[in-house]
């Protein structure tokens, strides 16, 4: 007779879906106002190219103040857009979208019109290497409806590569705006593929909220051989 101990292969395990690249979540309301902050005329879809003073990151991309990426731009229409293209895009729609624009960070993006009121303006708070850039839509108005007016802001943290979006005003009195029915909130990659949408025409975004978009750090796990192989004991055998 004999016998036989080792360890046996088991295949073809299931393993769980990889989490989104961005935790999302409603978060502290903080007010920001930095002490020193910039300002540009904005016409109806139009855009303002404004330099982050350190590097933002978006969906695992730089973009550096370089030749080829030297500013991100502000648009009139509640959002920044990251590398190429255009950022006048009036009309808003769900994320992800191949179509134009892509890179962006929608904190309301709708049909605005600062041209006939309202301000739009960007500064820093802190210092390196935790600085926060903070861009304002103050009181500027939907097209064509001069009442309509919200106020809200996004911030890029500087260490933790989060986005922050805050809302000051978002109570505009027409069925077709208030608090955000009209507009897409979230994040979406430069090519489109990915997004991490809070809210998308859905009238849901209140007065003195907030809303935070971290990027998920992949927890630490002991690495073993082969990770797609999981060993367990054989069974015994007396023969």
């Amino acid at each position: 007779g004999g016998s036989s101990t080792g360890w046996a292969v088991v295949s073809n395990v299931t393993t769980p879906e990889p989490p989104s690249p961005y935790n999302r979540a409603a978060t502290s309301y903080r007010w920001l106002t930095p002490s020193a902050v910039s300002t540009a005329d904005f016409g109806d879809d139009s855009t303002v190219g404004i330099t982050v003073p350190f590097t933002p990151w978006l969906y695992d991309v730089a973009f550096p103040n370089t030749f080829a990426l030297a500013e991100v731009q502000a648009s009139s229409n509640g959002y920044l857009h990251f590398g190429w293209g255009s950022a006048g895009f009036f009309a808003n729609s769900n994320m992800p979208n191949s179509a134009h624009p892509n890179g962006i960070v929608a904190a309301w993006w709708d049909d605005l019109d600062p041209y006939t009121g309202g301000s739009i303006s960007w500064g820093t708070l802190g210092s390196a290497p935790t600085r926060r850039f903070v861009v304002t839509w103050s009181n500027v108005p939907h097209l064509y409806l001069s009442y309509t007016t919200v106020t809200f802001q996004i911030v890029i943290e500087e260490t933790t590569n989060a986005f922050v979006f805050n809302y000051l005003d978002t109570e505009t009195g027409s069925a077709g705006s208030n608090r955000g029915a009209g507009a897409t909130v979230g994040i979406e990659s430069a090519d489109g593929h990915e997004a991490s949408v809070i809210s998308h025409n859905a009238g849901n975004i209140n007065n003195s909220s907030a809303y935070r978009c971290t990027p998920y750090v992949e927890p630490f796990t002991e690495p073993i051989n082969d990770p797609a192989d999981v060993f367990a004991p054989a069974v015994r055998l007396d023969v």
